[in-house]
C-alpha cells in the first residue's frame, strides 16, 4: 500500500521570507476588499504553492512586502450570510495578496485572468448580489 504524504498547510506564520497571516474577521475581509486584494479562492496554502504564488507575482511587479492572507470559506460565509448555491465550502482555502505590498499592481491586472485572480473587492460584492437575487 502506497504511502500518502501530508501535507504541510500554513494558515499562519512564515514560509521562508513570506509572512501568512489568518483572516480572522469581518473586519479583516473588509479590509481586504478596500484595498482591492489580488484573491484566489481553492489554492491550499503548502509551502510550495505560497512560493508559487509569490513567485508568479513577482514575474509582474516587485513587493514592499511578501504577505499572504489566508481565510477560509466557512469565515467568508457567516460574515456576508452566504447560503444555499452562493456559499463556498467550509474548508474551501482563499487566498489574498494585498494591493498596496505591490509596488504596481496595475501590472497584475490583466495576468491575474491567466492564474483567475480575482479582486476581493468584486468577489463580495458579487456574492452579496448573488444572495440577494437568490433570495428573490
Amino acid at each position: 500500500m502506497e504511502k500518502k504524504e501530508k501535507l504541510t498547510i500554513v494558515t499562519n506564520g512564515s514560509v521562508g521570507d513570506i509572512s501568512v497571516r489568518p483572516v480572522n474577521s469581518k473586519e479583516d475581509l473588509e479590509s481586504l476588499k478596500e484595498d482591492w486584494a489580488l484573491t484566489f479562492l481553492g489554492i491550499v496554502p503548502t509551502p510550495e504553492n505560497l512560493k508559487a504564488m509569490i513567485g508568479w507575482l513577482e514575474r509582474y511587479t516587485a513587493l514592499e512586502r511578501k504577505e499572504v492572507w489566508v481565510c477560509s470559506g466557512k469565515l467568508m460565509n457567516e460574515s456576508y450570510g452566504l447560503t444555499k448555491n452562493n456559499a463556498y465550502k467550509d474548508d474551501l482555502y482563499i487566498l489574498s495578496i494585498r494591493l498596496d505590498s505591490m509596488k504596481d499592481p496595475n501590472a497584475v491586472a490583466l495576468p491575474r485572468f491567466e492564474v483567475e485572480g480575482r479582486w476581493m473587492y468584486d468577489i463580495i460584492e458579487n456574492n452579496a448580489r448573488r444572495e440577494m437575487e437568490q433570495r428573490d
